[in-house]
């Protein structure tokens, strides 16, 4: 079993399960908040193996995606903390989602500046990740093909034999160390 673990990437998320499940590989999605909001940045990914002489896998799945700048606005929502101390190393966070909403906006590079190639007030809105995948590409934002295929392959070779596995988000912050 694949855990992904999304801190806010909800779009990079639900890929990569997709991409993995098409691998053969069953995954699943839990949503998590370490304190960042609107960073957008690809998946570090590491095999966990009991045993330690044998090298880590470890594969980056979501930096090949920063071409496409999609960019995730989040509302005012008050998250509800649960802690889960098992076998994992991270606390998870459930947040009511009656409390929020989705905001998917795509940027654009002009100058060395970002800028928002829609308004705010057009973004695209939904809690629904299948939902919101479905509604971007109706209206132009769909991700690359890459997004949904690409890695089917590469991940099906590298993580071969691998039974656990976590997925988390690679943040990159000066105020915010993992």
């Amino acid at each position: 079993m694949i855990t992904v673990v999304s801190s806010f990437l909800d779009i990079h998320a639900v890929a990569t399960v997709w991409s993995l499940e098409q691998a053969g590989v069953s995954a699943e999605l839990i949503e998590t908040f370490f304190g960042l909001d609107q960073v957008g940045a690809g998946f570090s990914i590491q095999s966990l193996d009991s045993n330690e002489d044998e090298r880590l896998v470890a594969l980056d799945l979501g930096r090949a995606f920063r071409n496409q700048q999609l960019f995730f606005f989040r509302g005012d929502y008050t998250p509800r903390v649960q802690l889960h101390e098992d076998d994992e190393d991270f606390l998870f966070v459930r947040r009511e989602k009656a409390l929020h909403q989705n905001w998917l906006l795509q940027l654009a590079e002009m100058e060395g500046r970002q800028i928002f190639v829609n308004r705010p007030s057009s973004a695209i809105k939904a809690d629904n990740k299948m939902f919101q995948l479905m509604v971007a590409g109706a209206v132009g934002l769909s991700p690359p093909k890459t997004y949904f295929g690409s890695s089917v392959d590469r991940a099906k070779e590298v993580f071969k034999g691998k039974e656990k596995l976590v997925i988390k988000p690679l943040l990159i912050s000066t105020h915010f160390q993992r």
